[in-house]
């Protein structure tokens, strides 16, 4: 092209800024009609009498001229963003077809055609750019932002770039509370997500965003508005399944408090949630051997589920010994395995992050330094007012024992060595108790 369409845009007139967007469109209409659509854009006073013009050479915009280069095409979108913008402030609704075929054309594979891998990985830079620009240049709440950021995944899924968009994806729940778009569409959009990054191959995110929806149709659902009690309902059981299934997630206390997910506690599903939420491999057998059915209907691997219940119930035995140890042979017994896989086991719980410890092997035991809790309930809040309750009579008698020593005149350390400690160790522990 011979003409530099990189512009400054506001010191160009709307007249200028029609005549630039004209020559990239390339009219069909020839030379003779460019000039008569200038003319009628300098002549352009009234708002009315704008948007027409606008909405006319948008709708002559239908792809990307192939002698355009990347800073041409970058610069001639931020322009006809901000036309856009400037003369449909107060009509978002008429604004959003004009920005819809922006970002069809922008986005179209078309637009990419041609290149190699090297110059489609700088247009596609390119085209992230105009879609940040535009999506920023929208006021925070305008449904045409929900237009561009939808265009923005699609495009990003198109060309396996979600981590690219990582950042707005983080913002996503912040601005589904901004944008003035109908629940529906908030609920759309998060399922879509969820479903771009389980077709990428990553399911911890897809299962974050699943959690997102569920939540939401669970909200929109009572208060009378958004997605069926049906598709709610089978929202629940995909989060749930996601949750179940994903080797990395433990904690199902949160999944369990969601509006949707309690209604499905007479359910299979939901009772096997609560499986791994209070129960133990016995429980799950138990569900498994009556719900067969239901296995393969959630698309579900037993094997899976029984492995990961087998580690939870480690972990629940470990919790009960914080501070202490448990043997191999408390370990086999709670796991129905024999002696010599129990070290394995250990090193699995370790590595899943649930248990942290340290196993000897001559005492055939595991030292628990600590564990995590499933949920902490009545149970838990015992368990915590008896250890409370120990290192209360413990510092009791140390304070007890230091007092008699004071009064038969002992001298009381003022650095107390810990044995097998190394000289940093114990030098921390100096002044820690005077006499």
């Amino acid at each position: 092209m011979t003409v530099d369409l990189i512009t400054i845009l506001g010191e160009l007139s709307f007249a200028e800024q029609i005549n630039e967007i004209g020559q990239f469109a390339g009219q069909k209409k020839g030379a003779e009609a460019h000039a008569a659509l200038i003319k009628k854009a300098e002549a352009a006073q009234d708002e009315a009498s704008r948007k027409a013009i606008v909405k006319e050479i948008v709708s002559e915009i239908q792809g990307v001229p192939a002698e355009a280069n990347d800073r041409e095409v970058e610069g001639i979108f931020n322009l006809l963003g901000n036309v856009i913008i400037n003369n449909f402030s107060d009509d978002q609704q008429s604004a959003k077809p004009l920005f819809e075929q922006l970002l069809k054309v922008l986005t179209a594979p078309e637009s990419m055609a041609g290149a190699n891998i090297g110059q489609a990985s700088d247009k596609a830079l390119v085209r992230y750019r105009i879609l940040s620009n535009l999506y920023n240049a929208l006021p925070n709440r305008s449904a045409n932002r929900f237009i561009v950021f939808s265009s923005l995944l699609q495009f990003a899924n198109a060309n396996d770039d979600l981590d690219i968009i990582a950042d707005a994806l983080t913002a996503l729940p912040n601005w589904l509370a901004e944008w003035d778009v109908s629940p529906t569409e908030k609920a759309d959009l998060l399922s879509k997500v969820a479903q771009n990054f389980e077709a990428a191959g990553q399911p911890k995110q897809a299962y974050e965003f699943l959690l997102l929806h569920v939540r939401f149709l669970g909200t929109s659902t009572l208060s009378g508005e958004g997605s069926s009690a049906a598709a709610t309902k089978q929202a629940a059981e995909k989060t749930i399944s996601a949750a179940l299934s994903l080797p990395s997630v433990f904690e199902f206390e949160e999944l369990a408090q969601i509006e949707a997910v309690q209604k499905l506690q007479s359910e299979p599903i939901g009772k096997l949630l609560n499986v791994f939420l209070q129960g133990n491999t016995k429980d799950f057998i138990q569900w498994r051997d009556a719900n067969a059915a239901e296995v393969t209907r959630l698309k579900l691997s037993a094997a899976q589920l029984e492995r990961k219940i087998q580690l939870l119930d480690l972990a629940n035995l470990c919790s009960r010994s914080i501070s202490s140890t448990v043997s191999y042979s408390e370990i086999a017994k709670t796991l129905n395995v024999d002696l010599e896989e129990v070290e394995v086991w250990v090193i699995d719980v370790i590595r899943a992050g649930l248990v942290s410890g340290k196993l000897s092997q001559i005492n055939q035991s595991l030292r628990v330094y600590k564990s995590v809790y499933r949920s902490f309930g009545t149970e838990q809040w015992r368990l915590l007012e008896t250890r409370l309750s120990t290192w209360e009579k413990s510092i009791a008698s140390i304070l007890q024992t230091l007092a008699e020593a004071r009064q038969s005149g002992h001298t009381v350390p003022r650095e107390i060595g810990v044995p097998g400690a190394d000289a940093a160790t114990a030098k921390q522990q100096q002044n820690q108790i005077t006499a």
